[in-house]
This record gives C-alpha cells, sequence and structure tokens, in this order.
C-alpha cells in the first residue's frame, strides 16, 4: 500500500517492477474462501493448566461484517460495553470489583466472517465470581441497554480515534491494506465514519441485543482445575476437557 504525493501510474509500475514476481495470484475459477464452521455453542470449556495463578477466559461470537448496514451500530455498542477505558466493562470488574486488571472486548474482521470477543485474565479465586459479574454486565447491556451519555462517549472516540488513525501518511496506508485485505473498498472509511455520526441510541441498543447476548456465546477458560473449576460449574455450565 502507498499513500503520498505520488502518481498513481508510475508508482504502481515501479512496484510491480521491483515485486511483481513475489506477488500471489489466485488461480483462475478457483473456489470462494469457505465460511467458517459454525460456533460451538455447547457449556464452558475448561481447560487445565495446573498451577497457574490465573484463569484466562475468552467468549467469543460472530459479528456483523464490515460492510453490514448494522455494523456502525455494532461498533458503538462494543465499545460501550468494553472497547474503551470508560466503558461498562472496565468499570464493573476493574474499578468496582478489582477481579482483573485491563478486562476487554472487540470486533476482528477478516475476508469472509468477523468475530466479536470478550478478553478477561482473572486471578484464580475469582474465576467463578468474575464470569458471574461479567454475565451480569452482559445481561443488563442486552436488557436495559446504553444511555444517551454512554452511546455518544463511544460516538466521540470511535470518530476521535478514526481521524487520528487517519492523520498520517502512514495511517493511511494501515488503514487501506487491512480494508482491502480483507475484501473491503477504500470508500468504507468515509461511510463508516458517516454511520457512526449517524447511529441512534435506538439502533445500538438493537444491535447490543444481538452481538451482547449472552446466549450462544462460545466461552473458554485455561486455568488451574483442582482451584477453580467446581466453583465455576456451579454457577456455569461447564466441561472440563
Amino acid at each position: 500500500m502507498l499513500a503520498g504525493a505520488v502518481e498513481t501510474g508510475s508508482a504502481e509500475q515501479m512496484v510491480l517492477d521491483q515485486l511483481g514476481p513475489w506477488l500471489s495470484r489466485p488461480a483462475p475459477g478457483g473456489p470462494p474462501l469457505p465460511m467458517p464452521l459454525p460456533p460451538h455453542a455447547g457449556p464452558l470449556r475448561f481447560h487445565d493448566r495446573p498451577g497457574a495463578v490465573q484463569t484466562n477466559l475468552r467468549l467469543a461470537r460472530r459479528a456483523p461484517r464490515r460492510d453490514s448496514p448494522e455494523w456502525p451500530a455494532a461498533a458503538l455498542a462494543n465499545l460501550a460495553f468494553g472497547g474503551m477505558f470508560s466503558s461498562r466493562l472496565v468499570d464493573s470488574l476493574r474499578e468496582r470489583l478489582g477481579y482483573t486488571y485491563s478486562p476487554r472486548s472487540s470486533v476482528s474482521h477478516a475476508s469472509v466472517a468477523s468475530q466479536f470477543s470478550i478478553t478477561l485474565d482473572v486471578g484464580t479465586e475469582v474465576t467463578a465470581p468474575a464470569l458471574v459479574a461479567l454475565r451480569h454486565e452482559l445481561g443488563r447491556a442486552v436488557a436495559l441497554g446504553f444511555d444517551e451519555a454512554e452511546v455518544e462517549g463511544a460516538r466521540r472516540y470511535a470518530l476521535g480515534t478514526l481521524a487520528f488513525a487517519l492523520s498520517t501518511q502512514a495511517g493511511v496506508a494501515s488503514q487501506l491494506a487491512s480494508l482491502l485485505s480483507t475484501g473491503s473498498e477504500p470508500d468504507h472509511l468515509s461511510r463508516h465514519a458517516a454511520g457512526l455520526a449517524a447511529a441512534t441510541r435506538e439502533e445500538v441498543n438493537r444491535a447490543a441485543r444481538t452481538l451482547l447476548s449472552p446466549v450462544g456465546l462460545t466461552a473458554v477458560a485455561l486455568g488451574d482445575a483442582s482451584a477453580a473449576f467446581d466453583a465455576l460449574a456451579a454457577v456455569e455450565a461447564a466441561e472440563l476437557v
């Protein structure tokens, strides 16, 4: 990806002259990339790591793709829930309860699908309470939604970080490379900014009801089963693997 005061034709030819032999090209008529397998939505899977002082909790589900009309509202719902430092997840699990230092939620985009994920690394002794608190925050977001101040805070953060990311030529190149590598067009940047600015509180809360629903999340834990599994299994359907 090139960004800057360059003449398109000559810059493209220069790259092809120097790097042409390295370029990979799909086979003519090759099959499209397959969709990922359906997510596992059964009991939480607990993987034993004897002696671990922390439990690593990961929860995930499919998310709206970048080209989905629901993506701007879902992006704001993710930020308000756990995608920025002033989010509910940080306020609850870090600031008020002290269960973890850096709880977060995020959305990642690939060529054929996108993923919403939640990351918690907690002390072994608070594995079960931390998961209960997380499930509570998910349910609260789905049932009650986010208020206007939360939505506006997420909107300012999203638009501000996007503007900052595009403030240098290197940033523009990185953003465009990310888009093109996953099949999105360059005009997504302007369309996404407009979508973030226009998304209403009602649209954000509607997106939250799907994105943040505790039902159907794939859940995995890695930790000391002898110290954490029994308490966790008492509050969550879980299996030791």
